[in-house]
């Protein structure tokens, strides 16, 4: 059986268009709004209302996030045909993943965890997601 590829293009109108001011103002609000500061987790966290096993998970998934930026950020690289645009995100890349010189973002943001009882995960050159719990 073959299997075939369909490709949908959604077309706007001018008129449906944002105003490059208006785009803006949305976009501030939702982030206002919806920002993780305000996010309730993120308020216990910094009321100091969260048990121990908690701040480990959310440090551990915080890393974990952090380690995958670079990858994500390679798969862009990838698929650019612009050298110009390929140029800019290879120092957000270096910056993030790091090199024989520095190390990674993630390593360099988060120094505490090697205080916690998780931290023998971090000495492996990945941490895989089967190694992450929810917070």
């Amino acid at each position: 059986m073959a299997t075939e590829s369909v490709t949908t293009t959604a077309t706007a109108n001018e008129s449906d268009l944002l105003s490059r001011e208006e785009l803006r103002d949305r976009l501030l609000t939702v982030g206002e709004s919806r920002y993780h500061h305000r996010h309730p987790f993120h308020l216990r966290m910094h009321n100091g209302e969260l048990s121990r096993g908690q701040i480990q998970a959310w440090a551990l998934n915080r890393f974990y996030y952090q380690s995958r930026i670079p990858i994500k950020d390679s798969l862009l690289l990838a698929k650019s045909d612009d050298p110009a645009f390929r140029r800019a995100w290879r120092k957000r890349s270096l910056d993030h993943d790091g090199d024989q010189d520095r190390a990674s973002r993630a390593s360099r943001s988060y120094p505490a965890l090697e205080f916690y009882p998780v931290s023998a995960t971090l000495s492996t050159p990945t941490l895989r997601s089967s190694e992450i719990v929810p917070c």
